[in-house]
């Protein structure tokens, strides 16, 4: 974790055997040693971010019963550069029975921070918190919404259930934003939508370049990434990124400082791929993994099962393009429906070379439980 915009100072998280609990230590990258008398926190489910140079926000195991039955941290204190560990300023404290509660930060195109506390109450819900110098404000979200970013002076919020602000109710699976400026002035919440899913659809993820928003929504299962742009106080869509038809897109690095972005594409019978966009035209194929089997013979197809109250639940069948339908085809069923994990199109050589070049049938079910749909 390197603090913007240098990137020189890194606070590097190690662990013993690949243990959740890590020590943390503060690198310089130039110098490429440990920082003599720098940041160090002993070994512990830790949670820390930059608040400045010289000063971090954390989450630990402070001793005398400050971890969750969860065994996380519920205490989160701001640390100054050279201060003795027991005497960081304490900042928040949540309850025991909490998952835990953590430092979350992130960096605006302009260089300008958005520090939260977040207190994760259960697995799915959560109050997120503005550290404003020594204020607190918690903010007046939903318990089922997540602070994903802060892009263009907006602090950008998911929605997993809905939420009626000002007037106005946003619908559950909806990506919203208000301006941070405008919050910590007055209190109020100028909120607005940035996307509302349409009928099978569901929001993915988002990712801000220097003038234009990356977001992924998931369409009847296969996700697409679209360019957005924030101008004149609004939202607005541009254009869809032009990926081959039927890939499964995910984001990659992108840039502060300018519109490059580096995007991942693959399905069941196309190896993943790398490709480079700008806010304008089409993408360029930087390199793809080699191909593990011949999928020439093989075809890629979606259909939908009828539950028993009616809902239609979609699947993949990705089978010989020669093969006879009368019910001798060996076919692997696969399904997972929980933790809103989703099942999605991906590239497997152990699967295509020795099943599918032999003639058998893969099906990949999309049952309830995951986050398909949001």
């Amino acid at each position: 974790d390197c603090l913007a915009p240098e990137y020189r100072r890194c606070l590097v998280r190690l662990s013993d055997g690949g243990r959740d609990a890590a020590i943390v230590r503060e690198f310089d990258v130039e110098a490429k040693v440990f920082v003599d008398g720098g940041f160090e926190l002993p070994e512990a489910k830790s949670g820390l971010v930059w608040a400045d140079h010289d000063t971090l926000l954390v989450s630990t195991d402070w001793g005398g019963g400050t971890l969750t039955t969860s065994g996380y941290p519920y205490v989160v204190k701001r640390w100054k550069r050279g201060q003795p560990l027991a005497q960081a300023q304490e900042l928040f404290r949540g309850i025991d029975s909490d998952v835990g509660v953590f430092p979350v930060s992130f960096r605006d195109r302009d260089g300008s921070e958005l520090l939260l506390v977040q207190r994760a109450e259960t697995f799915f819900e959560s109050s997120f918190h503005v550290v404003d110098g020594n204020r607190l404000l918690q903010l007046p979200l939903p318990r089922r919404a997540e602070v994903i970013d802060y892009w263009a002076g907006q602090v950008i919020v998911s929605l997993q259930e809905d939420w009626s602000v000002g007037g106005h109710t946003y619908a559950s699976g909806s990506v919203v934003s208000f301006p941070l400026a405008t919050l910590l002035a007055s209190g109020a919440m100028d909120a607005q939508t940035l996307y509302a899913p349409g009928l099978r659809e569901a929001f993915q993820g988002f990712r801000g370049s220097k003038s234009v928003a990356w977001v992924l929504v998931s369409e009847n299962v296969v996700t697409r990434a679209y360019r957005y742009a924030f101008e004149r106080g609004a939202w607005r869509r541009l254009d869809a990124v032009d990926l081959p038809a039927g890939s499964q897109v995910s984001l990659g690095a992108i840039r502060e400082d300018d519109d490059r972005a580096f995007l991942y594409a693959e399905g069941f019978v196309t190896p993943r791929s790398l490709y480079v966009a700008g806010r304008e035209g089409a993408p360029r194929k930087i390199d793809e993994m080699p191909a593990r089997f011949d999928a020439s013979r093989t075809v890629v197809e979606q259909y939908e099962a009828k539950s028993k109250d009616g809902a239609k639940v979609p699947y993949f069948v990705v089978r010989p393009k020669d093969m006879e339908f009368d019910g001798s085809a060996p076919t692997l069923l696969y399904a997972y429906g929980g933790f809103q994990v989703s099942m999605t199109p991906a590239y497997s050589g152990t699967l295509g070379r020795l099943w599918l070049e032999d003639g058998g049938v893969y099906a990949l079910a999309n049952i309830r439980g995951g986050g398909e749909f949001g």
